[in-house]
């Protein structure tokens, strides 16, 4: 028996953090692997941390051309990946405002109990109401996916501002 056919797959995808099962093609989950297949109007997306000359701004990947309409929304650009789903940034056509978008990163295969996580997480935010929050506008399901907009904001990643450090309680985002 061939040794690297019996070695462990790594135990989480390498550019979203998902866990991986036995199909961990080179490092990556299904839904990533996915992603750079798709055509995009620019190329191919680069990985999370190639970000080119260190801005504090995130950079916006284009959106899949596939993806480009979600509902009411027009997808530019992915801003984040987090833990449960991929932030873009959107145009609401119906009001003609520019928001994020979280669509839920296990999609139409989602275990029910993450889809209700998903939508406790939305409707709880949407509950709290403070200037230093982000607002949450909708909540909903659309060609089986799962998603929530919410104000945008502009600036740089808290994550990299944050650099793994706390932030000291003196500082505004923006200032460290």
């Amino acid at each position: 028996m061939d040794p690297a056919s019996t070695s462990p797959s790594p135990a989480s995808c390498r550019r979203c953090g998902a866990r991986l099962g036995s199909s961990g093609l080179g490092g990556l989950c299904p839904r990533c692997l996915l992603t750079d297949a798709l055509p995009t109007e620019s190329g191919p997306t680069p990985p999370p941390d190639s970000t080119p000359g260190g801005d504090s701004k995130p950079a916006i990947k284009p959106t899949p051309v596939l993806l480009r309409y979600f509902g009411d929304y027009e997808l530019e650009g992915e801003i984040a990946r987090g833990g449960m789903g991929v932030i873009h940034r959107a145009r609401q056509l119906s009001l003609g405002r520019l928001v994020a978008i979280k669509l839920m990163s296990a999609g139409e295969f989602a275990r029910p109990e993450v889809v209700q996580r998903f939508r406790t997480e939305a409707m709880a935010a949407a509950k709290l109401q403070h200037p230093n929050l982000v607002a949450i506008h909708e909540v909903g399901e659309h060609a089986g996916l799962q998603y929530f907009s919410m104000d945008l904001v502009e600036g740089p990643n808290l994550a990299a501002q944050l650099a793994g450090q706390p932030l000291p309680a003196s500082v505004q985002i923006g200032d460290a």
